[in-house]
């Protein structure tokens, strides 16, 4: 559904052969609908800086800097990840993973167009049980703790990367603010009850 300007590839990979401390290179971001037109502009993101915390930080704690996910990966880090995860939000932890590898770069042209329509996923699967599902069909009927799975990718991340001690603690100092923001969802998902609307 998703579509690319034509030059996106050659200059993702004229970015990553240039420099070696990039391993995802992507673009700005505009969604379409289903016709093409413009409903909205993603702001840029800085994934950019040489501290691991600092590009850690960056992505947890601001919305949508999982659109890079739809950008050119260095295989080398790639292989070094979980991969993408059958469950939702595993976009997240695997851009957690590559950003705590190396630096992201993102071209300032709008070169990659995401498509929203009505038969996307999380608009047909209105509830997080019901996405969990989607993803793996054993999950079907079962309780989702899809806040607390996220946080623990997030500290799986932080333990895989080859960081120094003082990056590792920093990266855990930069989930308390993710942790407030989303502290409603994380005591809702303790609680029981039925099943959460997305």
């Amino acid at each position: 559904d998703d579509s690319v300007a034509p030059q996106f590839l050659e200059r993702c990979v004229t970015i990553l052969d240039r420099d070696s401390s990039v391993v995802l290179c992507y673009a700005r971001t505009r969604a379409v609908d289903e016709q093409g037109a413009v409903v909205r502009e993603f702001d840029p993101r800085d994934f950019d800086s040489t501290e691991p915390h600092r590009r850690f930080c960056e992505l947890v704690t601001t919305r949508h800097g999982h659109n890079a996910v739809f950008g050119v990966i260095r295989l080398s880090a790639l292989r070094k990840t979980q991969m993408i995860g059958a469950f939702s939000s595993s976009d997240r932890s695997l851009l957690a993973e590559l950003v705590l590898l190396g630096r992201f770069y993102e071209i300032p042209d709008f070169m990659f167009f995401k498509r929203h329509h009505s038969g996307q996923h999380w608009r047909v699967y209105s509830t997080y049980e019901a996405r969990e599902a989607w993803y793996d069909p054993r999950r079907a009927g079962k309780k989702t703790y899809r806040t607390w799975r996220i946080l623990q990718e997030y500290l799986r991340a932080i333990g895989r990367a080859p960081l120094s001690l003082r990056e590792r603690i920093s990266c855990c100092i930069c989930l308390l603010p993710w942790m407030r923001r989303n502290r409603k969802r994380l005591y809702r998902e303790l609680v029981p009850g039925r099943a959460r609307s997305a």
